[in-house]
């Protein structure tokens, strides 16, 4: 009740300067307005709740409000560079740290947070840096750019072995950065993780199991590429495979030091994966005589290589955040690196631990998409 009588005290004085013509009387007007939107602002924050979504109603202040709401709960600091607020216009622009993914941060406000507000935006990119200039069709039709300038480097982190929702994936899900997410096909509930993994931006895989030149090959089942397979057979078991888990943008290979060796059947998968939609094609590297990247390349398809030593070999906590921080540095000579580690609660921790230090160094953690498109 007393906050309610001070925000209606405010307005009364703003309704009564606004019939005087006196020089002191806008400064007067200007400082109360300011006031009415800084209380408007913060209070507005206090009612928002996780579920909470914006629709085309809202007026401008309240997009403004949630919006840095929003930010705040990613740990996103910005700067407001310009604020224009008029009846028939609102236009903001943020600028935010150089190691900000700002498409990661379109994927979530296009199937999240604004798709009830016509969302609609574009990146652009120049020699000083990037923007993401979105439009809302709300009350006033919102103009919003996020501003940033070019990180010192990128490093794209996929993690292997999704598809079960395990310890791991809750703790990776709450990441708010760009990490990708290779799954495996035919789990009961890689579906489910694939459509909620969508939902909150990032960018899903494929993690097609292959069979291993030596070892136990982990998730053998029907579809597995394997040795003794017919070209038809190959064929067969990749348009399945292709299929089995929804909204995915790319491939790479589960195990496959035997398989990605063999010519014909990377002729076959590579064409399979050119002819099904837009996907590319990350090889794992699992063995020196893979030829998956090359035929990948040579068919068209776009594709990367895993340039950096799997993260996680070692279940020891520690010694995960050190080959992190060998990443890090790494990335210092060489500005694009593909790692990979895997769904287990202990590597989920150990990334955690160090993204502190990837924003510190100013690099700006990718999605192999973000670097082929």
């Amino acid at each position: 009740m007393k906050q309610l009588f001070s925000i209606t005290f405010l307005a009364m004085l703003f309704a009564i300067s606004s019939i005087h013509t006196n020089e002191q009387i806008p400064s007067l007007r200007s400082r109360i307005k300011s006031l009415m939107e800084d209380y408007y602002s913060n209070n507005i924050k206090l009612d928002y709740t996780a579920d909470y979504r914006p629709i085309q109603s809202d007026s401008n202040q309240s997009i403004k409000a949630f919006l840095e709401t929003y930010l705040d709960s990613l740990s996103y600091p910005y700067s407001i560079l310009v604020h224009d607020d008029r009846s028939d216009h609102f236009f903001i622009q943020y600028q935010v740290p150089n190691w900000v993914n700002l498409k990661f941060l379109h994927r979530k406000f296009s199937r999240d947070i604004f798709k009830n507000c016509g969302y609609s935006g574009q990146f652009n990119s120049n020699e000083v840096g990037q923007e993401l200039e979105i439009n809302l069709q709300n009350r006033q039709q919102a103009h919003i750019i996020f501003s940033k300038n070019h990180p010192r480097a990128k490093v794209a982190i996929i993690v292997d072995d999704m598809g079960y929702m395990g310890k791991g994936y809750r703790l990776l899900k709450k990441i708010p950065l760009s990490i990708t997410f290779a799954v495996l096909p035919f789990y009961e509930q890689s579906k489910v993780l694939a459509k909620q993994s969508y939902k909150l931006g990032y960018e899903l895989m494929l993690h097609m199991p292959m069979q291993p030149a030596k070892g136990r090959a982990y998730f053998d089942f029907d579809h597995m590429i394997k040795e003794g397979l017919s070209p038809l057979e190959v064929q067969s078991r990749t348009k399945s495979l292709l299929s089995s888990v929804p909204l995915i943008v790319g491939v790479n290979n589960h195990q496959g030091s035997l398989s990605t060796s063999n010519q014909k059947y990377m002729d076959i998968i590579m064409q399979e994966i050119k002819d099904h939609s837009k996907l590319y094609f990350i090889d794992s590297i699992t063995s020196s005589k893979s030829v998956a990247f090359k035929t990948a390349k040579r068919l068209g398809v776009p594709t990367l290589k895993r340039n950096y030593g799997f993260l996680d070999n070692d279940k020891d906590q520690n010694i995960i955040r050190n080959n992190l921080r060998g990443l890090i540095k790494k990335s210092y000579k060489r500005k694009t690196q593909i790692a990979i580690m895997h769904e287990k609660k202990v590597s989920a921790l150990a990334l955690m631990d160090v993204i502190q230090e990837f924003k510190d160094a100013e690099i700006e953690i990718v999605s192999p998409g973000d670097l082929l498109y």
